[in-house]
């Protein structure tokens, strides 16, 4: 960790990252970040991630950020409030969010609800992914195999607000599932930084849609939107 001028710079296993301010706690093992958090990832599907305060630990290993906003793969992730979960080799595992939290994505989906879940699976077979309750029933596919960590499955609960450009489609449900897949470029392989694409959004419980007929009926038995692949 270097610093200058009351900016510290910092490395992970896989990325690095800037803040203004930082203080290191050894009996907690606790890196605490003032303001200004900017960190990059590398692997196949970097993220960036910016924060207004936030704190790394070893043990366990988490990075909390408060005014937290988690960008990659054609996909953003805001919250007041977010706890990033990390594998032994800081590749992404899982993002815990509240307060406000937003998704939004290139394909033209927004989804806004009190809390939410991001899943990722690790492309390192040393790795294990460490799915939660919320989103281990969301029968998602795993990623091919490479560095890094790619997003699986999404999870939004307590009252979400939706909406479906391609679709026309918006409206509310108590909690949504989301599951993503890559999309592949012409040339048949998994590209940095790729677009990671909704594969299916599931509403699993009452739902009212503004929609074409069409979309309304499918809506109303549970599922709201999937994308063939």
């Amino acid at each position: 960790m270097v610093g200058g001028w009351g900016g510290w710079e910092f490395h992970l296993r896989r990325g690095q990252g800037t803040a203004e301010g930082a203080s290191y706690d050894s009996k907690r093992n606790q890196l605490t970040l003032d303001s200004d958090i900017d960190v990059q990832t590398g692997g196949r599907q970097p993220e960036h991630i910016l924060a207004r305060h936030g704190a790394i630990t070893k043990e366990p290993r988490e990075l909390t950020l408060e005014s937290a906003q988690i960008s990659g793969a054609g996909r953003m992730l805001q919250a007041a409030h977010a706890v990033a979960y990390l594998a032994a080799d800081n590749a992404l595992e899982r993002v815990d969010a509240s307060g406000d939290v937003r998704l939004s994505d290139a394909g033209g989906l927004r989804l806004r609800a009190p809390k939410g879940e991001l899943v990722f699976h690790s492309t390192n077979t040393n790795s294990a992914n460490k799915a939660s309750a919320n989103t281990a029933s969301a029968n998602t596919a795993p990623a091919k195999a490479g560095s890094g960590s790619t997003l699986e499955s999404a999870w939004f609960g307590g009252g979400v607000d939706f909406e479906s450009a391609p679709q026309a489609a918006d409206g509310h449900a108590g909690e949504m599932r989301v599951r993503f897949a890559a999309e592949h470029g012409g040339q048949g392989g998994r590209a940095s930084g790729e677009a990671v694409a909704p594969r299916a959004v599931y509403a699993l419980s009452l739902i009212t849609i503004s929609a074409p007929p069409r979309l309304k009926r499918i809506a109303l038995a549970g599922f709201f939107l999937n994308k063939n692949t």
